[in-house]
């Protein structure tokens, strides 16, 4: 996100001109949305601080998971956590929270781009906003697009009918692909 802060501030001094600014914020939030973001992008580092809360933050969340695992990765005081939130429904961000080395091996962890696009763009707007550009309006007027996730084949699928001839469903997807 500080990658796209620095680019979209570049554009705007050297170019002045706002069209080349929404062209490239656009680019960016549509590569965020489509999966298409390196995973070192995505990562989100939080300082490490073991208090009271009523909700617990991500990055102390995973910490506190990892721990329950292994005392011995109990990170410093003031040490910073580096996540990445994948998509789950109906669950808070602690436990969508994952590390990057996680997301990376597991296939299955999608990084949420709807999260860091919102988080991008709300970014973008507190320092354009100064300047009189809204890049929350921009992000509302932007053209979305559903994007569907690609199932691959499975490796050991014995038959492909149960015993009474009709599909399971990960047969149904593989059959459709």
């Amino acid at each position: 996100m500080s990658k796209m802060v620095e680019d979209s501030l570049k554009i705007l001094f050297r170019t002045q001109d706002m069209s080349q600014l929404k062209a490239y914020l656009y680019r960016q939030w549509e590569k965020i949305l489509s999966n298409r973001a390196a995973l070192n992008d995505l990562i989100i580092a939080t300082e490490f601080k073991l208090k009271d809360y009523r909700n617990l933050p991500p990055g102390v969340a995973l910490a506190t998971r990892n721990i329950e695992y292994d005392k011995r990765t109990e990170p410093q005081g003031g040490e910073r956590v580096p996540y990445i939130i994948c998509e789950e429904r109906n669950t808070r961000y602690s436990n969508r929270s994952f590390f990057p080395i996680d997301v990376a091996k597991n296939r299955t962890l999608i990084p949420d781009g709807k999260v860091y696009v919102r988080k991008s763009a709300q970014a973008l707007s507190r320092i354009f906003n100064l300047i009189g550009i809204d890049i929350e309006a921009w992000f509302n007027q932007m053209p979305k697009r559903n994007f569907t996730v690609r199932f691959s084949k499975a490796q050991n699928l014995v038959s492909t009918t149960s015993a009474r001839g009709q599909f399971k469903i990960d047969q149904f997807y593989l059959s459709n692909t």
